[in-house]
């Protein structure tokens, strides 16, 4: 038996720069990003080219620690990312 790839999907990805004012929020950048893509959408239906799919709006978003910046892991006993983070949950558990 021989071994084949079967292509089943073709992606164009198109990466949004930060915002060109300083300090955005993370939501203004996702509807900077929303704004990008209708754009987009526009000056490729607009261009005429044809055998594109949909054009969609992604954002990248993961939930970190603010005291390390690590990624956010816990577990039934409290954060697992850094000492800092386990004290802070330790101390609001006791006033709870």
């Amino acid at each position: 038996m021989a071994k084949t790839t079967k292509t089943t999907r073709v992606y164009l990805t198109v990466e949004v720069d930060d915002p060109d004012y300083l300090h955005p929020s993370p939501n203004d950048w996702a509807k900077h990003g929303h704004k990008k893509m209708d754009e987009v959408r526009r000056l490729l239906r607009a261009s005429g080219i044809s055998d594109l799919g949909m054009v969609n709006f992604e954002v990248e978003a993961p939930t970190l620690c603010s005291l390390c910046g690590g990624a956010w892991e816990e577990d039934e006993d409290g954060p697992l990312c850094c000492c800092a983070a386990q004290e802070e949950w330790k101390v609001k558990e006791a006033r709870i």
